[in-house]
């Protein structure tokens, strides 16, 4: 699977781990991204029209479970990347269908699995947070 980037924003996805968070928040303002309240305090920037998110993520080995996360750009060693938008309209199933596909083992790697987690992309469950 893969995604489309504009250029506008391909243009600075280099630059935005290390600005700083006020100068980030001006050029993804911008770029027409808005910022998500949310509980982690990890920024998560949203652009509905580009169909992107743009946030400072949780990541484990491997960028989650093979075949089953969401395409992403890593953009720098700490966790921020670039990723499509999910289609969250059916998370329930979306959850069954991940669940589904995981190996029986996790080989010790941790999978975040939950309902907030999971949705679709391009028809396939995927986990975009892990």
């Amino acid at each position: 699977m893969s995604f489309y980037v504009p250029q506008d924003v391909l243009k600075h996805s280099e630059s935005i781990p290390n600005l700083s968070p006020s100068k980030r928040s001006d050029l993804l303002t911008e770029l027409g991204f808005k910022r998500l309240k949310l509980a982690h305090k990890r920024e998560v920037w949203k652009n509905v029209e580009k169909g992107l998110i743009i946030k400072h993520a949780f990541f484990l080995e491997d960028h989650g479970p093979r075949g089953l996360s969401i395409p992403t750009i890593l953009l720098d060693d700490d966790g921020w990347c670039i990723q499509p938008l999910a289609d969250l309209k059916d998370r329930s199933g979306a959850l069954k269908e991940v669940q589904a596909g995981l190996p029986s083992s996790s080989d010790g790697k941790l999978i975040d699995l939950h309902y907030f987690n999971v949705g679709h992309y391009q028809g396939r469950a995927v986990m975009f947070d892990w």
